[in-house]
């Protein structure tokens, strides 16, 4: 067992200093230690086990996010942020203040098939208030990471007041000096990380772990890509054009606005595709705001036709409104129908996203129409969705493979099969005819 020295929590407006683990200290609003086990032989591989969590938050009480950032060669720094709102806040008796106790816990494992973990620690925190109020916690925590690789963190929140546990997995390429992770984002003014690689209308800052680099070199691409084809038909896909519309220079830390929409790819040298990439889509995504938001989605369960004439109608937003009001001919049926088809569009932006909108993308298309599937297998480079209980012959199987993508780790393509067509056309049919479609 090795003591470190690590950041404790921060929230904004309040400043605390660093804490030895070897002490437990208590300094304004919070008590903080920690455990740091060394590298073991694991247990079960990960590619064998349901992840379907991880594509299901509405069975979480917690949604914690987490941000990897290389700051040395050997060393990375996980940035984990917390709504406070989905802690369970407690006061003992005698006690003046409210407490919520959580601990983050990381495991450093080379990929989704293998056992070994190769360094693991739990940190536990305990927040102290006068009285709850909505806030972020964000803080982070440092591990050892090997050279020249790339590998996969298991991190947790648990919310030790309430039981609840959340857990995510957050890939690191250490492999390269233009590897994503060797780039930090973060807002003007802002302490932290950006946690995701959608941009709005904020400038920002770009660094790189190297203090030495001034130059970082932007590829932009415009985007305009077709959304994904139905899960029966077999086609062909096109090759990605790396040719950038355009290139151009920025200086490491100096305001970055980029205002335009489209793909903003970051390198430091052009030796490789390899780089930091940003998504500048509209300025609400991930979430679905307005009408055009609302209508493009709607193609997978519309008729050519009806798109064309809700897209041409007087009042665009009048227009997608009756159509999911008369599919449900119930005023009550259609919110809830319009609800449960946007959450999916939203997570699947949330979940998904590459180099185009995650509700555009093969998985996108599959979680938008039948739901998050009952089991999840994921291993480093493909994806099965199961619908129905695992092993049983009725249940309805989806296979993704990952593709090569300089932009995204997060780029895969459905195994198409004209099996399930029938299958298709009965879960679009159940959305035109107003029921929220589930095949689990």
């Amino acid at each position: 067992m090795q003591s470190r020295t690590f950041l404790p929590l921060r929230h904004q407006g309040t400043k605390f200093h660093k804490v030895n683990l070897s002490a437990t200290l208590c300094f304004g609003a919070i008590v903080a230690f920690a455990f740091i086990i060394a590298g073991c032989a694991g247990g079960s591989k990960l590619s064998n086990q349901n992840l379907s969590y991880i594509y299901n938050p509405e069975l979480e009480e917690l949604h914690p996010q987490f941000k990897a950032v290389n700051v040395k060669d050997s060393l990375s720094r996980l940035f984990f942020k917390i709504d406070a709102g989905e802690l369970l806040y407690t006061k003992k008796q005698g006690d003046a203040d409210f407490s919520a106790n959580f601990t983050v816990t990381y495991q450093l494992i080379p990929a989704f098939e293998a056992r070994e973990v190769i360094d693991s620690g739990s940190f536990v925190f305990e927040d102290r208030v006068e009285k709850p109020a909505p806030k972020d916690i964000i803080s982070y925590i440092d591990f050892d990471t090997p050279r020249n690789a790339k590998f996969l963190v298991k991190a947790a929140v648990t919310d030790l007041n309430r039981n609840q546990v959340a857990t995510a997995f957050v890939d690191v390429d250490n492999s390269s000096p233009n590897s994503r992770n060797n780039f930090y984002l973060k807002k003007n003014g802002a302490e932290y990380p950006l946690f995701n690689q959608f941009l709005d209308e904020n400038d920002y800052a770009l660094y790189h772990k190297n203090k030495n680099v001034k130059n970082i070199m932007v590829r932009y691409y415009r985007i305009n890509y077709p959304l994904a084809p139905p899960p029966f038909a077999i086609v062909n896909p096109k090759p990605f054009e790396y040719n950038a519309d355009s290139l151009f220079t920025i200086q490491a830390g100096e305001t970055l606005k980029l205002r335009s929409e489209g793909i903003y790819h970051f390198q430091i040298d052009s030796s490789n595709y390899d780089g930091f990439t940003l998504f500048r889509f509209d300025s609400n995504f991930p979430n679905v705001k307005n009408a055009r938001a609302m209508l493009e989605p709607m193609r997978y369960i519309t008729t050519k036709q009806e798109y064309t004439d809700i897209e041409n109608a007087s009042n665009l937003k009048q227009g997608v409104e009756k159509f999911w009001l008369d599919a449900a001919e119930d005023n009550e049926r259609g919110r809830e129908l319009i609800q449960k088809y946007y959450s999916r569009v939203e997570q699947s932006n949330k979940l998904f996203t590459s180099y185009m909108q995650g509700w555009k993308t093969d998985r996108g298309l599959i979680y938008i129409i039948y739901g998050p599937p009952n089991v999840l297998y994921k291993t480093s480079d493909t994806e099965t969705w199961v619908y129905g209980e695992k092993n049983n012959v009725m249940s309805l199987n989806f296979s993704f493979s990952r593709l090569i993508n300089p932009f995204s780790e997060n780029d895969y393509i459905l195994n198409r099969s004209t099996i399930y067509k029938s299958t298709w056309f009965r879960a679009v049919d159940s959305w035109r005819k107003g029921r929220v479609y589930t095949d689990n």
